[in-house]
């Protein structure tokens, strides 16, 4: 009897040693992922025209395609002008998945074009940046559009969009971590009334 009762014990606690040890490599692993989609941001894989493009033709639209999805609810926009700031963006910005367009009338007038964008990912993150493409053979005395100062100061408003979308999305692995440590004690729990 004494036999018996030792080898019930002993099975219990070795199924409630690999059930703990289950929920918890469950929660490292989700833990890890959750970690790895809040960093994993949305970034520029294509643009049309390509940056510092040298075009024979001036474009009738310019686009943006990003790694993943954008908001389309008057979140995202691209404006596109010359070297003295006039603007060329003929309609309103079309989003359409992960790729953003705006529009053109360039016409025939050679020069040097900006194209400045700012999209909400549907991570809620901002992406802000700008760059330029040139048409024709302007000349060598006209002035380019300031792409540098205004990708400094893109990329610091980007930077802190960053931090406050991290400091948002901080609170799921905290949860997901909670879930493993519950999964954990609702087992224990259970194996425990099962003794009595």
């Amino acid at each position: 009897m004494a036999l018996l009762l030792h080898a019930r014990t002993h099975n219990r606690a070795h199924w409630v040693t690999l059930l703990s040890l289950f929920a918890l490599a469950l929660t490292s692993v989700l833990t890890v992922t959750a970690q790895t989609t809040a960093h994993a941001h949305n970034v520029v894989v294509e643009t049309n025209p390509a940056q510092d493009a040298q075009l024979q033709t001036a474009p009738a639209v310019v686009s943006i395609t990003f790694s993943a999805s954008v908001l389309t609810t008057g979140a995202s926009e691209v404006a596109v002008t010359d070297a003295d700031g006039a603007s060329h963006t003929t309609g309103e910005t079309v989003v359409d998945g992960a790729t953003v367009s705006v529009p053109v009338d360039i016409g025939t007038t050679a020069g040097h074009y900006q194209v400045a964008y700012s999209v909400v990912s549907e991570d809620g993150h901002r992406i802000s940046a700008a760059y330029q493409f040139t048409v024709g053979d302007p000349d060598t005395s006209e002035a380019t559009p300031s792409v540098s100062a205004n990708a400094e100061t893109e990329t610091a408003a980007a930077q802190e969009d960053s931090s406050e979308t991290g400091n948002g999305s901080g609170w799921l692995p905290w949860a997901l971590g909670g879930v493993g440590v519950a999964a954990v004690i609702v087992v224990v729990a259970v194996v425990a009334t099962r003794r009595r």
